[in-house]
C-alpha cells in the first residue's frame, strides 16, 4: 500500500470490464450509490461512477473488497465529492 502526504493509505483496486456487460471491481470498500442506471461505488482509488441501463450488483463483499455487476456498462469515471454535491443539486432543481 502507498501513503500520501497526508499519511493517508490507499490500497490497489483493479477494473475488468468484459463486453459491457460485466464489470468486476477490487478495493471496493462501500457502495454509496445503487440504481438501475448509475452505481458510484467508493474503492481505494476514490469515488467510482458507472453509468449505464439494467445495472444490476451481483456480488458486494466489502470483506474481499470485491463488486460484480452486470448490464449495459456506458462509462467508467473517477469523481471527486464536489462533483456529487454538484450533480446532487442539479438534479433537485430540474
Amino acid at each position: 500500500m502507498a501513503e500520501n502526504k497526508n499519511n493517508k493509505i490507499f490500497g490497489t483496486s483493479n477494473l475488468l470490464l468484459n463486453n459491457r456487460k460485466n464489470l468486476n471491481i477490487t478495493g471496493v470498500k462501500d457502495v454509496d450509490k445503487f440504481d438501475d442506471k448509475e452505481i458510484i461505488a467508493i474503492t481505494h482509488q476514490g469515488k467510482l461512477k458507472i453509468n449505464g441501463v439494467n445495472l444490476k450488483i451481483g456480488k458486494l463483499s466489502v470483506e474481499s473488497g470485491t463488486l460484480d455487476l452486470s448490464g449495459k456498462i456506458n462509462s467508467l469515471c473517477y469523481i471527486d465529492s464536489g462533483e456529487i454535491a454538484k450533480n446532487f443539486f442539479k438534479n433537485l432543481f430540474k
